[in-house]
């Protein structure tokens, strides 16, 4: 529930940065949101690494894929392998 929370405060507050705020201050919070877009999406991969809910890995990937946010400085380049 913790990380369902946190990724759609990560959007919406990404999204109120570029509307709201100014050049500056916007791209300071993006390069900041990314950061922690990154930290969210792995701490997603290691809490699910040992999923004892899950029976396969394409179940562990479906999982994933509810809670991780496509953005940050990983995506897309990096996200797939992730």
């Amino acid at each position: 529930m913790n990380l369902k929370l946190k990724r759609v405060w990560l959007l919406e507050f990404k999204e109120f940065c570029k509307t709201k705020l100014g050049e500056t201050s916007a791209d300071v919070m993006n390069h900041l949101l990314n950061l922690e877009i990154d930290s969210h999406n792995m701490n997603v991969i290691k809490n699910t690494i040992n999923d004892r809910d899950a029976v396969g890995i394409n179940d562990r990937s479906e999982k994933r894929e509810n809670y991780m946010i496509k953005s940050g400085y990983l995506y897309p380049a990096k996200f797939q392998e992730l």
